[in-house]
């Protein structure tokens, strides 16, 4: 962060989605103005904002030029697939390299063509070290188990984090990394 010259006071990590935007009732982004306001005149000056997202890059540019976000600091997208910097969003080539570590999105792709319950998310939502995927709220115990065996069997599953969310019933592939 070459906006700071000392380490930060404070650090604020937050979500976008129902956490800085899309509140019901605040259209008018009121919610988000006064953040803006705060962090502006109390915080901004020697501490960090970072906004952390399940959303693609491309999406989260897209809401930046529906909403008045801040900048921040540090955008963290793709459910931590992905960091970068700054209002040119400078990708962080250390965590790039840390997602590259021994992933094979060949073996993920190809054990996950084999269930049909599975249909891919948008291209949008598609990155290098995450795939996204829709599944029938009903089957998402089932595929999981099967899914964590095969890539399991095959060496993978040491490396990937399954990780089902109920909304659009989805399921994430991405590195695990601890």
């Amino acid at each position: 962060m070459e906006r700071l010259t000392s380490p930060p006071r404070l650090m604020i990590v937050s979500d976008l989605d129902d956490t800085m935007v899309e509140h019901r009732n605040d259209n008018d982004n009121h919610s988000l103005l006064r953040f803006n306001s705060l962090w502006e005149e109390a915080y901004r000056h020697d501490s960090l904002l970072v906004f952390s997202t399940g959303r693609a890059k491309t999406m989260y540019k897209k809401l930046r030029k529906e909403r008045p976000l801040l900048t921040p600091d540090v955008i963290v997208t793709s459910v931590g697939t992905e960091i970068s910097y700054g209002k040119s969003m400078v990708p962080d080539e250390n965590w790039v390299e840390i997602m590259n570590n021994k992933w094979n999105r060949g073996i993920v792709e190809e054990e996950t063509s084999k269930f049909p319950e599975l249909t891919l998310q948008a291209e949008t939502e598609q990155m290098p070290h995450k795939l996204s995927f829709h599944v029938d709220k009903s089957k998402v115990k089932e595929v999981t188990k099967e899914l964590y065996q095969r890539l399991e069997k095959r060496g993978v599953i040491r490396l990937i984090n399954l990780v089902y969310l109920f909304f659009p019933f989805s399921i994430f592939l991405f590195v695990d990394v601890h």
